[in-house]
């Protein structure tokens, strides 16, 4: 009898795949006979090796048969993968364009997996390491990124299908507010704001009083104000994608000492 049949259990439709005899001798006028599902069903073929070309999972057997005798026969079942289909195109239950920090949620359209096929998600190109897998994923681009997805399976790789993930950036505070180190009541002075950046879409708001809830003085990068009283002074950066947390600069102006030269008529006759 033959030990075995080797060959790959696994086949694609429509290509042939070759069988061999494993093990076992021929006896007298004898030779290997194959046979599709049963021994007692229908004959394939003779010889050590046969190629097949199953539409459909089958098994497959062998056995010698001779002049004396019939050996037991061995078998082999091949099962039969499709080829995966292209997907359509990538949709998203949102826009495409998210703020930075937040995620978006990609699903495969069109397509079809044969069976043990998977989506595969690329970042960048199909030629890169696989990010993820799956009929539908959730990612978190740090920056604007080309997301790509294609099945895999024994049988073949897909196409690829992109979309393009655009990504705003969002704004940081500022890190603190420059002043005169002396302010005098009624001059006018200028707060600049050090670090921080802006987002899309953004730009620094100034406030009196209280942050948001006070009264709107400027925009940008400093602001000119004068002052008869103590004030304190908020910039925050407002745009598409957040508003930062507010940093202050209290301003406290003193009075300003004017100096009169006050002359005596013994000084002015000592000067002459």
């Amino acid at each position: 009898s033959p030990t075995s049949i080797s060959g790959n259990a696994k086949a694609c439709r429509g290509e042939n795949t070759i069988l061999t005899v494993e093990g076992g001798s021929l006896g007298l006028e004898s030779d290997w006979v194959w046979y599709i599902n049963s021994c007692k069903g229908q004959k394939l073929g003779k010889g050590i090796s046969i190629s097949v070309n199953p539409t459909e999972s089958t098994t497959y057997l062998v056995r010698a048969e001779g002049k004396y005798n019939k050996t037991d026969c061995v078998s082999i079942l091949i099962n039969v993968y499709n080829k995966s289909l292209d997907p359509t195109s990538i949709t998203t239950i949102t826009s495409t364009t998210i703020c930075e920090g937040e995620k978006i949620k990609l699903r495969v359209n069109g397509g079809l997996l044969s069976n043990g096929a998977v989506w595969k998600w690329y970042s960048g190109s199909c030629d890169e390491s696989s990010i993820a897998s799956g009929l539908e994923v959730e990612l978190a681009p740090l920056s604007s990124t080309t997301f790509f997805v294609r099945g895999e399976g024994f049988c073949n790789k897909t196409n690829c299908v992109s979309v393009v993930v655009s990504v705003n950036e969002k704004s940081y505070s500022a890190g603190y507010i420059t002043k005169p180190s002396i302010i005098y009541k009624y001059q006018k002075i200028t707060l600049s704001l050090n670090g921080g950046s802006l987002g899309k879409n953004s730009r620094w708001v100034w406030w009196k009083g209280y942050c948001e809830k006070g009264k709107i003085v400027g925009t940008g990068t400093s602001i000119t104000v004068r002052n008869r009283k103590p004030t304190t002074y908020f910039v925050q950066a407002r745009g598409l994608c957040n508003e930062t947390t507010c940093i202050e600069a209290f301003v406290k102006p003193v009075k300003m000492h004017h100096w009169n030269r006050t002359y005596s008529s013994a000084y002015k006759k000592f000067l002459h």
